[in-house]
């Protein structure tokens, strides 16, 4: 079974058990759950392994300053919310700029362009800090000064061991025909206490800073966050339309964004904003189709207006390699580094966010090579990794899709989710590389020459969104 027949059968079971209607404790947990409960299967299953790597973290030490603290507690205080036409929930990761201030890139020119009152209500770093921004426009989400503040402490219902058994374990095993073991069954316990702990409190808040700004819409990043989908919840309750923003490749085969059937879930967003006509129509979304709205992606065609003044390097051509937390790609780096002429080719391998501090955990001593440049940190962006790279390669990262507006050759290296990117290989924007010499003769050969005949990404972007965002606050009245 590969992965699309999987997917194909989960979204069956979900149907035919009812899954979007089950509760425990009270809650219709399973939209909150599925995504990692199928990322689970893949793993059991032996069809792929998309685990993050979370162990090992060491967090950057941050000391503030007294510029910091009045941020927190002055400008950027959630507790002196005002009212704003518009709430956009930035990415929890940024990219910082040349004079130290950071910036979400799918938010940032949004932020600059809105034509209504807003706030951009923004979450800590996997660092354990706020990223310090230019806009005026920026609240801080605090859940623990909430809580302490407002929500207090309060006991949390625990799942029982024989809820998830009934009403997910044993019907898994029978429908799938497997097996799970202690530590998968434990997890699971473990997500779904995870997820109906902290409902509550994520409730409360939203529905707490909600009525202090009284948006006419939200905008987020990753809808399938659990913060955000319970921030989608009360928004739903309140009669606000919530739009997330495109933030990574989209298929037939993403989990968060593919469904049986059309249905009503207060967890999922209203709208959703995507880069060009291939997400809108070859996905099977829960929402109607009208509510998936080709828009393009504003910071994407706005660096594409500045690549040109980025020069490649005419002496070695520049191999870049795209991470996805995977092992499968160590064989097709290690190849090139051993076979490619170093004085002819440079090999850099760009980490993905999740490992800029975890890398060596991961990878151990397998990256290990002379010829290998590893490089991850948020000084630079992946666009300019793009401009400067011959060839670009990886296995169904949304950075090969980005790669398609760049002068850069592409190559789908083959693993088990690489299907994710047919569409590319599909239709010539890339090759797919079955095998590391594969790839080694392409890169040598270099003759490949991409499709432009059709662009992935809608053009005229921000004023797209824009038009779209007016277009929703006087439909929703």
């Amino acid at each position: 079974m590969d992965v699309e027949s999987l997917l194909n059968s989960y979204l069956k079971f979900e149907d035919e058990f009812n899954m979007f209607q089950m509760t425990i404790n009270n809650i219709k947990i399973w939209h909150y759950i599925r995504r990692h409960i199928f990322n689970d299967l893949m793993k059991i299953m032996n069809i792929a392994d998309v685990t993050l790597h979370t162990k090992n973290i060491v967090c950057k030490s941050y000391e503030s300053d007294w510029k910091d603290f009045l941020r927190e507690n002055i400008r950027c205080n959630q507790f002196l919310a005002q009212k704003r036409d518009v709430l956009v929930i930035p990415s929890e990761g940024k990219y910082k700029n040349k004079d130290g201030y950071y910036r979400c890139i799918y938010t940032d020119l949004l932020d600059r362009k809105l034509n209504q009152t807003h706030y951009l209500l923004d979450r800590k770093s996997s660092e354990g800090m706020y990223a310090k921004q230019k806009s005026k426009n920026v609240l801080y989400l605090n859940m623990q000064s909430y809580e302490k503040i407002r929500y207090g402490k309060r006991k949390h219902n625990p799942v029982k061991k024989t809820d998830i058994e009934k009403y997910i374990i044993i019907p898994i095993e029978n429908y799938f025909n497997i097996l799970l073991d202690i530590d998968d069954k434990k997890r699971w316990l473990e997500l779904a206490n995870a997820i109906t702990s902290c409902r509550g409190l994520h409730l409360d808040y939203f529905n707490y800073m909600l009525s202090r700004i009284q948006p006419k819409i939200i905008i987020m990043v990753c809808a399938y966050a659990c913060d955000m989908m319970h921030l989608c919840e009360v928004a739903h309750n309140r009669k606000i339309p919530v739009v997330e923003l495109q933030h990574g490749a989209i298929s037939r085969l993403h989990i968060a964004y593919n469904f049986f059937e059309k249905m009503n879930l207060p967890s999922f967003p209203d709208y959703i904003f995507t880069y060009g006509g291939f997400e809108r129509i070859n996905v099977r979304y829960p929402i109607e189709i009208e509510r998936i709205i080709s828009v393009g992606y504003p910071e994407l065609e706005n660096y594409v207006q500045d690549v040109k003044k980025i020069k490649k390097n005419k002496n070695k051509k520049q191999i870049l390699f795209i991470s996805q937390m995977s092992e499968e790609i160590i064989p097709y780096v290690k190849a090139a580094a051993e076979t490619l002429d170093n004085e002819k080719y440079k090999i850099v391998f760009k980490l993905h966010p999740s490992e800029f501090d975890n890398w060596r955990y991961i990878y151990k001593n397998s990256l290990d090579h002379q010829n290998i440049e590893i490089v991850g940190d948020n000084s630079k962006t992946i666009y300019n990794f793009l401009a400067e790279a011959d060839w670009v390669a990886g296995m169904y990262s949304t950075v090969l899709i980005e790669a398609t507006m760049f002068d850069v050759k592409i190559a789908v290296l083959n693993s088990s989710l690489s299907i994710n990117m047919k569409e590319l290989y599909k239709n010539g924007y890339a090759i797919l590389a079955d095998s590391p010499q594969r790839l080694i003769e392409e890169i040598m050969k270099d003759k490949f020459r991409k499709n432009l005949d059709i662009h992935i990404f809608e053009p005229g972007s921000i004023n797209n969104m824009l038009k779209n965002i007016d277009r929703i606050i006087r439909k929703n009245g």
